[in-house]
C-alpha cells in the first residue's frame, strides 16, 4: 500500500471514534488484504476507492454481493495458525453469497490507552476544519455540546461525495440516546456501577451524499468508564454505511484466552484476553450484525465482570432480527 493511500485510510478512520489500538488493527487488516491476498480472490473488490470507503465503515470489505443486506449476526471462527486463516477464508470465497473477513492481527503487548486523551482533537477534527456551527446542549438534549462540519471528498473523476457530520459531547453515555436511529442500547447499569471518565463521551452522526453509493447515514457513540482496582474500559457502537460480513476468521495468536460468550439476551460476543508488555491484563469484546458493530476495550477487568457488562447493555437491539424472548 502506498503512503498516500495509507494516509487516506487513516483520515477516513478519524471520522468515527475508535481506540488507537482499534485503528491500528483496522489498518493492519486493510494493508494485509492489499499486499498479501491470493491472486484468485474474487469476493474483495480491488478498487482503491472502495477500500477507502470501507475504512470509514470500520474496515468492512465491499463485495460483489454487498447489495444483499445480511440480517443475521456475523459468525466468528477462531483460528490457531495464519496458514489455516488463509485457507478458510480463501475457500469461503467460493460459497455463493458468502462475505468473509480475515482478522490476522497479532496482539503485540500494547498498553491500554484512555479514550479521553483523544477527545479534544477528535471534536476539533485535529484543527483541520472550521465548524459550520456550535450549539450548547440543554438538559432535555442530553448532550452538552455539538459541532457541525461539512466535508467534500473526491476519490476520482467519477467518485465524489459530500457529507455533513455532527459531533457531540456529553457527560453521560445515555445522553446520546435521542440521537439513535433505532432503539438505543441500555447503559443504565454501567452508569450506575462505574464512574464515567471525564471528557470521554462522544457521538457522531453523518449524512453523506455520493454519486456511487447514493445517500448513506452513519452513527457512532462511545464512552469510557472506571471501576475498582484500576479497571478501565471503553465501549462503542457504530452504525456503518455497508453491512458487515457473514463470517470473521480470527487469529488467536498472542492472546491468553478466547471465547464466544452468549449474553442473556442472546447475542454471541467475541471475547479475547491477553497480557500487556508491562504485565497488565487486557480484554476486548465485540460483535457485528447487519450494519451495526459493538466494541469493548479494557484493562484490569475480570472475566465475570466483563460478562456482567455485556449482559447489561441489551445488545440484542443492535440485531436487525432480535432473538425471540
Amino acid at each position: 500500500m502506498d503512503r498516500r493511500t495509507e494516509q487516506e485510510y487513516k483520515q477516513a478512520l478519524d471520522s468515527l471514534r475508535y481506540s488507537s489500538e482499534g485503528k491500528e488493527r483496522i489498518m493492519k487488516n486493510l494493508m494485509e488484504r492489499q499486499e498479501q491476498r491470493p491472486e484468485k480472490r474474487k469476493s474483495i473488490r480491488p478498487l482503491r476507492t472502495v477500500l477507502i470507503a470501507a475504512a470509514v465503515c470500520a474496515a468492512l470489505v465491499m463485495t460483489a454481493g454487498a447489495a444483499v443486506v445480511s440480517v443475521r449476526q456475523t459468525k466468528t471462527v477462531y483460528v490457531d495458525s495464519r496458514e489455516e486463516l488463509w485457507r478458510l477464508e480463501y475457500e469461503s470465497d467460493y460459497d455463493e453469497g458468502e462475505r468473509t473477513e480475515r482478522r490476522g492481527y497479532v496482539y503485540d503487548g500494547r498498553e491500554y490507552r484512555s479514550a479521553a486523551v483523544d477527545t479534544d482533537d477528535w471534536f476539533n477534527v485535529y484543527g483541520e476544519e472550521t465548524p459550520d456551527e456550535e450549539i450548547i446542549g440543554t438538559e432535555a438534549d442530553g448532550w452538552t455540546k455539538m459541532r457541525t462540519y461539512s466535508f467534500e471528498s473526491n476519490w476520482g473523476s467519477n467518485m465524489k461525495s459530500c457529507y455533513v457530520q455532527k459531533r457531540y459531547l456529553a457527560d453521560r453515555l445515555s445522553g446520546f440516546d435521542s440521537l439513535w436511529m433505532s432503539t438505543p442500547w441500555d447503559t443504565a447499569w454501567v452508569e450506575e456501577h462505574y464512574t464515567a471518565v471525564p471528557n470521554s463521551m462522544i457521538s457522531c452522526t453523518s449524512v453523506e451524499q455520493t454519486n456511487f453509493m447514493g445517500t448513506v447515514t452513519t452513527f457512532c457513540a462511545a464512552g469510557e468508564f472506571q471501576g475498582e482496582n484500576g479497571a478501565l474500559f471503553q465501549i462503542s457502537v457504530n452504525k456503518m454505511m455497508a453491512p458487515n460480513n457473514d463470517t470473521i476468521y480470527w487469529l488467536t495468536e498472542g492472546y491468553d484466552y478466547t471465547e464466544l460468550y452468549q449474553t442473556k439476551d442472546g447475542v454471541e460476543v467475541t471475547v479475547l484476553m491477553a497480557t500487556s508488555a508491562s504485565g497488565k491484563p487486557r480484554c476486548w469484546a465485540e460483535f457485528d450484525a447487519g450494519y451495526y458493530s459493538f466494541d469493548l476495550d479494557g484493562v484490569y477487568l475480570e472475566l465475570d465482570e466483563l460478562h456482567d457488562i455485556l449482559d447489561s447493555l441489551n445488545l440484542s437491539v443492535l440485531l436487525e432480527n432480535p432473538p425471540e424472548p
